[in-house]
């Protein structure tokens, strides 16, 4: 696999039928499928499927803990993990709330908005968009900013969901948007980062060589940081959005996060970044066993990251030195972290309550489905030929490379483990031998 283009190399062919569920994205099969939508006219999240997993972030607030899943439930729960209520919705949440005095807010597959009532959950109003709705809203100024995979951002009357604008980007669904000095930020599949007024005027816009990943910019004294698919940390002037420095990695990067004047960020070359936040000089790298989160959380001096062979891994901020792992039974791909507890929604149907300092898990939240929910490849036409970069750690080699064929049959496929030996894996059955 090439993770400059995302592309696979060699014959093209039209993958259709098998699907894959979450706690088989391990490996090649993550990295697999994910670039395939890279270059689709399609997003992932349109193919996700019924099932108990969780992909989105919680959100914490005095009233509860708010969490959707795939089963079509939004759950708020209280500090304990036990329910409070329920609301079902007729598609997939994928992505985290945000809450007003009275209201939370989310969006569905189903493509509406919602807005329900933060105590009992009872519906207040919906908003129809004209495609699924993956992203997280914002809410601000009395007004409700969310993107859809119909390539708008809408903004909504909060109180009674009415449409007051909406914004048009050429390609993709818009990402969550981040409100900055009465600006919004948001960024699309369209390789641009957008800075526009409170009323949809565009400001400024900055272009990429990919795709912006995973959701909005993190904020700092005056800079955005951007993670992206052409393997690139930007730092923007947040006025002007002029480029101040980029650092470039080995694979594409996630969302950074800033504190203490650092910032830190996940690759897909295994490796957790820290960065000095003024020039982008490397201050340490961190090795993982897997591709990271989204996103990092710093809570009680420690980097927490969720990786894709089933952890939940706390790192000390300031070295890099690993302090503690939980052990999951699915991949983590959004944490949560406030007042010293990580919230971990889970591909394995659950969510993880885990104190920051320590590693030890608080509760465990069940969703409706023990099942985890399949994620079919895109139909569009891709190249079935992966090339991957294998560190060899017992030779004087510092990298070998291999070609895989991979088989819309779903045959074997040879991966590897660790150092320098090799099993044989079956695409889709999951078997070795």
């Amino acid at each position: 696999m090439n993770y400059k283009t995302g592309a696979y190399d060699t014959d093209s062919q039209r993958l259709s039928g098998p699907t894959f569920t979450t706690d088989q994205f391990r490996e090649l099969e993550l990295v697999g499928t994910v670039l395939q939508y890279k270059d689709s006219v399609r997003d992932y999240w349109e193919r996700i499927g019924i099932g108990g997993s969780i992909s989105a972030r919680a959100f914490v607030t005095p009233d509860g803990v708010f969490i959707g899943a795939c089963d079509k439930n939004f759950y708020c729960l209280d500090k304990n993990g036990k329910e409070k209520w329920r609301f079902q919705t007729n598609g997939v949440i994928m992505e985290s709330a945000d809450v007003s005095e009275t209201m939370v807010y989310f969006g569905s597959a189903d493509q509406n908005v919602y807005a329900l009532d933060v105590k009992t959950g009872k519906e207040i109003w919906r908003f129809k968009t004209n495609g699924i709705v993956p992203q997280k809203p914002v809410v601000h100024g009395g007004r409700v900013y969310i993107g859809s995979t119909d390539k708008n951002l809408y903004c909504l009357d909060a109180h009674t969901g009415k449409k007051i604008w909406g914004f048009h980007v050429k390609e993709g669904s818009i990402l969550e948007p981040l409100i900055v000095n009465n600006r919004i930020h948001f960024c699309a599949k369209d390789n641009t980062y957008y800075c526009c007024t409170l009323d949809g005027n565009l400001v400024w816009r900055f272009l990429t060589n990919g795709s912006i990943c995973g959701g909005p910019a993190f904020y700092h004294n005056g800079k955005l940081y951007i993670g992206c698919w052409d393997q690139n940390v930007y730092c923007l002037n947040e006025t002007t959005g002029e480029r101040i420095w980029a650092y470039k990695a080995n694979a594409p990067t996630m969302i950074p996060v800033v504190w203490n004047n650092r910032v830190y960020a996940g690759c897909w070359d295994k490796t957790i970044y820290c960065l000095d936040a003024e020039t982008g000089k490397r201050i340490w790298a961190h090795h993982i066993t897997d591709f990271p989160s989204y996103q990092v959380v710093l809570q009680k001096g420690l980097c927490i990251f969720g990786t894709a062979d089933n952890k939940i891994c706390g790192i000390d901020a300031e070295t890099g030195t690993e302090r503690w792992t939980v052990k999951t039974n699915g991949m983590n791909a959004q944490l949560m972290g406030i007042d010293g507890t990580i919230y971990a929604g889970c591909w394995d149907c659950k969510l993880y309550c885990i104190d920051a300092a320590t590693g030890n898990v608080n509760w465990v939240f069940h969703t409706s489905m023990s099942t985890p929910s399949p994620i079919e490849p895109p139909t569009e036409t891709v190249t079935s030929t992966v090339e991957h970069i294998i560190p060899i750690e017992d030779t004087q080699e510092e990298q070998s490379r291999y070609k895989e064929q991979f088989s819309a049959e779903g045959s074997g496929s040879s991966v590897y483990k660790s150092s320098s030996q090799y099993i044989k894996k079956h695409r889709y059955g999951g078997g070795e031998e």
